[in-house]
């Protein structure tokens, strides 16, 4: 999704479905195309707001944590500077995968609690070293993801003309079972 000041712009808005139709390097273009115009061109108020509610969130998950009282040594601004690096960080990755990188699609994996755990895009992120045997993890539910995985997708086509979507997973999924 593009955001652009109050409007959003989905994918299936831009016309980006047309992946599984259009040759690989047609959609890529088209991709980093509306991704490159559909930016906001004046990014000096990103930052800021996404600190500011990234630290409202943290200050959330610290009071409902159970922390009533923080270190007077805990710096909110040193945290806030902190989470400005992440963000800045994301946006490079952001932009890199979405507009340097052309030649493929790629797409978050983020397994949903009660789905089958599989051992080509998941891992066990509790298995503590004992490398459970994937056969006994195999099917297992899954509780919730602990980190998310990366998948490329890339359209290829065979001899007789007809195409297909192939996956490849660069980083698997944690999950916890």
């Amino acid at each position: 999704m593009f955001e652009h000041g109050e409007s959003t712009c989905t994918a299936d808005h831009a016309g980006l479905t047309s992946k599984y139709v259009e040759p690989q390097a047609i959609s890529s273009r088209w991709r980093v195309l509306t991704r490159r115009y559909a930016r906001n061109s004046d990014t000096s108020d990103i930052l800021p707001r996404l600190s500011d509610q990234l630290l409202e969130a943290f200050k959330n998950v610290v009071l409902i944590a159970g922390v009533r009282m923080m270190a007077p040594s805990l710096q909110w601004t040193s945290v806030q500077e902190k989470m400005k690096d992440i963000i800045v960080e994301s946006m490079v990755v952001q932009k890199a995968i979405g507009e340097d990188i052309a030649f493929s699609d790629f797409e978050v994996i983020c397994p949903e609690s009660n789905t089958q755990f599989n051992a080509d895009t998941m891992e066990d992120a509790d298995d503590c070293g004992c490398r459970r045997r994937k056969s006994v993890a195999e099917g297992m539910p899954v509780l919730c993801t602990t980190e998310l995985g990366l998948r490329r997708r890339e359209k290829v086509g065979d001899q007789g003309g007809r195409s297909g979507i192939k996956h490849t997973t660069v980083m698997k999924a944690k999950v916890a079972l």
